[in-house]
């Protein structure tokens, strides 16, 4: 049986994924400064699709361009409309989402794609996007690769401050490509008000570049360029190694 996603799945990890991601979300800031902004205008009208927290809609509003952020989760999008008050922040499911606007570009980072549990959920995501772009409009978006998930997916870690303890765990099943990532959460401290939320997980797919390129292909999306991230360097070609493939899409 498939697994689903769920647009609200990053609720409970929130106010988490605030304390203890932001600094790595940030590092996707200057790929996306590189393959995309070029190619648009000063004033440019783009779409962070599962923009999160706000960290990089706030960053491409602060260059002057126009942006809308899309999430699924209202707690994520709590975060973002601090950080990023010049920024219009819809709540929709990137599978079904229909927008007014239409965008001259949208970006998708921090393998957020990798949500989509099934080829169809993926397609159906490249398909909302081709709808909001004007012709001639950009698509950026990243994806882990099985590279990333056999070396990074498969052990526990703790993050430790003075309010809580944060256990993560994460396991990939090479057969069915599915990754879980298991988050523990122990607040600390006898004057906490705040419930222990206890064990949760997301669940992450990797798909296959073949997989991609036909959903893109069947979407009417089509394939500018492509970039791999090999340690922490950009190649244009991908290798044995690469972690992260960057497409670089338009709107015929």
């Amino acid at each position: 049986m498939n697994h689903v996603s769920r647009p609200d799945s990053y609720d409970r990890f929130a106010d988490v994924y605030e304390r203890h991601w932001t600094v790595t979300s940030r590092m996707f800031i200057p790929t996306v400064a590189l393959l995309l902004l070029p190619r648009l205008r000063a004033d440019a009208l783009v779409l962070d699709l599962c923009c999160g927290t706000g960290i990089l809609a706030a960053d491409l509003s602060d260059t002057g361009l126009r942006v809308v952020g899309l999430d699924g989760s209202l707690p994520m999008l709590s975060y973002a409309r601090k950080r990023a008050p010049g920024v219009a922040l819809v709540q929709a499911d990137a599978r079904s989402f229909g927008l007014r606007q239409v965008f001259d570009a949208a970006v998708c980072m921090f393998d957020s794609l990798n949500h989509m549990l099934t080829a169809r959920e993926l397609g159906a995501a490249f398909e909302c996007v081709r709808e909001s772009l004007r012709p001639g409009g950009w698509f950026l978006f990243d994806l882990n690769t099985e590279a990333a998930y056999l070396k990074h997916w498969n052990g526990t870690h703790r993050l430790v401050d003075a309010d809580e303890e944060v256990t993560t765990s994460a396991h990939y099943d090479r057969f069915k490509r599915i990754g879980a990532f298991s988050i523990t959460v122990e607040r600390k401290g006898k004057g906490c008000r705040r419930p222990d939320r206890g064990a949760f997980t997301l669940l992450q797919r990797c798909h296959s570049d073949e997989e991609v390129r036909t959903q893109l292909r069947r979407s009417g999306l089509l394939i500018a360029d492509t970039h791999a991230l090999e340690g922490k360097a950009l190649a244009s070609v991908a290798g044995a190694g690469t972690e992260r493939v960057f497409y670089l899409c338009r709107k015929p």
